[in-house]
């Protein structure tokens, strides 16, 4: 990667995540913003999560790093700040394991922060269960 400025990091701290990490990584090569970079950090996983990241690195080319660590600091803050340290997008997105985003998400929150100069750009979250799209493709058919 080279050294210019990146707009945005996307940090994502990793403990057992095999089930949803590369639905989660997916989710951000899909956007149709691309000057991001992506940090892993892997809080020593004991299941295949590592393995998933390691197999989808080339696919970001260049734009994904991996961190594993070697002890287990028992909560999302510790990889976090890892991950700041390396950091070099101008924003900062916080992206946990088990989260997916929607096509345009980081277009959508980039906008306001460079039109205004933001320090912080704040969105809710949003839960969708597979039950919720079952009844919402219920109600469409009728």
């Amino acid at each position: 990667m080279s050294n210019k400025n990146i707009s945005v990091s996307i940090i994502v701290p990793m403990y057992n995540a095999e089930k949803y990490i590369e639905q989660c990584l997916n989710s951000v090569h899909s956007q149709n913003f691309v000057d991001y970079e992506i940090i892993v950090v892997d809080d020593l996983s004991t299941d295949r999560s590592v393995e998933i990241v390691e197999s989808m690195i080339d696919k970001f080319n260049g734009r994904l790093t991996l961190i594993k660590r070697d002890k287990n600091s028992g909560g999302a803050a510790t990889p976090r700040n890892i991950a700041l340290e390396i950091a070099k997008g101008n924003y900062i997105f916080f992206l946990d394991g088990d989260d997916v985003i929607i096509r345009d998400a980081l277009k959508i929150l980039i906008e306001p922060a460079r039109n205004f100069d933001a320090d912080v750009v704040h969105v809710e979250k949003y839960f969708v269960t597979a039950e919720d799209i079952i009844n919402a493709k219920s109600k469409l058919r009728l």
